[in-house]
């Protein structure tokens, strides 16, 4: 099931009833990007650190989506706590 208000775009995946939002995909592209980034050969130096940053923004999104799945199973009945 694919909705679409104004402030955000959230995609639901129906087998576990999770939502998930795309500022958190856009964490799991920066995953791509960043590697991408650091096996460049040109500005070596510069990527490096623009990668590093990308990288850490994304450990960072995915702490976020993890505590996200987390607090979603917890609503959802999934967790035993």
């Amino acid at each position: 099931m694919l909705c679409w208000p104004l402030h955000v775009i959230t995609v639901t995946y129906d087998p576990l009833s999770l939502s998930l939002s795309l500022a958190h995909l856009h964490y799991i592209r920066n995953i791509f990007f960043s590697l991408n980034l650091l096996h460049s050969k040109t500005n070596r130096r510069k990527q490096a650190r623009h990668s590093l940053s990308i990288f850490f923004a994304t450990l960072k999104g995915l702490l976020s989506l993890f505590s996200f799945v987390r607090f979603a199973a917890n609503n959802n009945g999934w967790s035993k706590e």
